[in-house]
């Protein structure tokens, strides 16, 4: 397991879920009440939510938390743990109303066990955060009571990460010099502490691109844009949906551009993976096929968009498809 937790901390995660997957094999010899069983498949189960694999992982996950409950009881720090990373799972897969619950929980039991101070409460009130911050609740007071914890602590790998939500809440209120204040300062601290080609690391890149192109730097968004996407190749693959925000942006930034060719290639691509990753009726792909529609539209190829519409093939697309005639 201490292969996998290397591989995963250099950001290299196929390899890492490979590793993770020979130590539950080897794990599985365990009695079931084993707290090494709940570990190895805590992080075989993280690793198949990084990669997409959210149904392998949901099985993980819980199977988890089911045995740490057993073996710790429901209101144990290590419980609170796999609650935690179970909530991660359902926030990744839209399941809102079954990760606030268990973040609440983990947050409550983690402040109760381990005090209002400790970076695992940082842990869940970055999660919390992250969560309202899609539901539109206020999310700003959990982001910086994380940060002020991670900064006394010194984790910087975590404090990075609430930066950079944080900066990503103050991009999506218009605050841009915020913004690229806290993008900044995680891209520096990621490079630093994981190195320039961790998806962490591409993560911040991409970020602090996108305030560049709103503010109408261009040529300074898009080598960052590129530099990022590269890693995410490096790491994931060219056909990981974890490329997808990726792509969207350096697409919009080309499309502003009047830059058509290029445009439909990212789109093109997004929508080739997002289809192949979520099915035909996932809002995201239909969300990406309306983007490719629309740039067909500007240009007066309404045969193209109709095809387009056409290939989809699903009654969730009648309304866009509605929009394409």
């Amino acid at each position: 397991m201490t292969a996998g937790k290397r591989l995963r901390d250099a950001g290299q995660y196929q390899e890492a879920e490979r590793a993770f997957a020979t130590a539950l094999a080897q794990a599985q010899s365990f009695a079931s009440s084993d707290p090494r069983l709940a570990t190895t498949l805590n992080n075989l189960g993280y690793m198949r939510r990084v990669l997409g694999r959210y149904a392998e992982a949901e099985d993980d996950l819980t199977r988890s938390l089911e045995i740490r409950k057993e073996i710790f009881g429901p209101q144990h720090s290590e419980t609170a743990l796999a609650m935690n990373n179970l909530a991660e799972l359902y926030r990744a897969t839209n399941r809102s109303d079954r990760a606030a619950p268990l973040l609440q929980e983990a947050l409550t039991i983690w402040e109760k066990t381990l005090g209002p101070n400790h970076p695992n409460a940082a842990i869940a009130l970055n999660n919390l955060a992250q969560l309202y911050t899609a539901q539109g609740n206020e999310a700003e007071p959990l982001y910086r009571r994380a940060i002020l914890i991670w900064e006394k602590s010194a984790e910087l790998p975590q404090l990075a990460s609430a930066l950079n939500n944080l900066g990503a809440l103050y991009f999506a209120q218009g605050r841009y010099d915020d913004a690229i204040a806290l993008h900044q300062r995680s891209f520096e601290i990621r490079e630093k502490t994981l190195g320039p080609d961790h998806p962490d690391t591409a993560q911040s890149l991409n970020n602090l691109a996108e305030v560049y192109r709103v503010q109408g730097w261009p040529a300074k968004a898009e080598t960052l844009q590129l530099r990022s996407l590269s890693i995410l190749e490096k790491t994931f693959g060219r056909e990981h949906p974890r490329l997808l925000g990726n792509l969207d942006n350096l697409a919009w930034l080309c499309h502003a551009q009047g830059r058509f060719t290029e445009a439909e290639r990212l789109y093109r691509r997004s929508l080739e993976i997002s289809h192949k990753a979520f099915g035909p009726d996932h809002p995201d792909v239909l969300a990406h096929a309306k983007v490719l529609a629309n740039l067909y539209r500007t240009q007066g190829r309404v045969n193209a968009a109709r095809t387009l519409c056409q290939s989809l093939r699903t009654t969730a697309a009648v309304p866009f498809c509605a929009e394409a005639r």
